[in-house]
């Protein structure tokens, strides 16, 4: 099968920004031509991006950015999620609309979890054979940040029952 090719729409929102169906994006602001911008983990694990609007320096979530370009408005009571549960990856074919459940940084969803913490298992039982996090990360499918977490918060789980079985 061959892979698709990235294509490259508009932001409506934010003029001079650009997002591609691989969730990348682009801005070509500062010097004209278009380059791609990184974006950074929020709190609670959306991709974000910071883009300038109206004189105004706002953190977006990538992964809705990459919805109303390619799928079209996020519908009313809907929030968008990723299909593997692995929240740096904005790719337009890993969205999903799922109703809305609370504000803010949403939580993944349960039918997606069940599938997911197999793979945070595995990525622990791999990091402890030494690996590093991007070599787990690329063995397993998951991105770097999350391996790190599933491995972090695997260790402060530990170290939390350890702490209350000594009491």
């Amino acid at each position: 099968m061959e892979p698709l090719a990235e294509e490259w729409r508009g932001v409506v929102t934010f003029p001079g920004y650009a997002v591609s169906n691989y969730g990348r994006v682009a801005s070509s602001k500062r010097h004209g031509a278009w380059r791609v911008i990184s974006g950074a983990p929020a709190d609670c694990g959306d991709l974000r991006a910071r883009l300038w609007g109206d004189g105004i320096q706002q953190n977006v979530a990538v992964k809705v950015l990459v919805w109303e370009a390619f799928a079209g408005e996020v519908p009313e009571g809907h929030m968008v999620a990723q299909r593997d549960g692995d929240r740096a990856n904005c790719a337009i074919w890993n969205l999903m609309a799922l109703p809305t459940r609370r504000r803010g940084c949403t939580r993944m969803p349960e039918h997606e979890a069940a599938g997911m913490d197999a793979k945070k298992r595995e990525a622990v039982a791999l990091r402890s054979t030494g690996l590093t996090y991007r070599q787990v990360a690329k063995r397993v499918g998951l991105s770097y940040a999350t391996v790190y977490r599933a491995c972090t918060d695997t260790r402060e789980g530990k170290q939390d029952e350890q702490r209350k079985s000594v009491r």
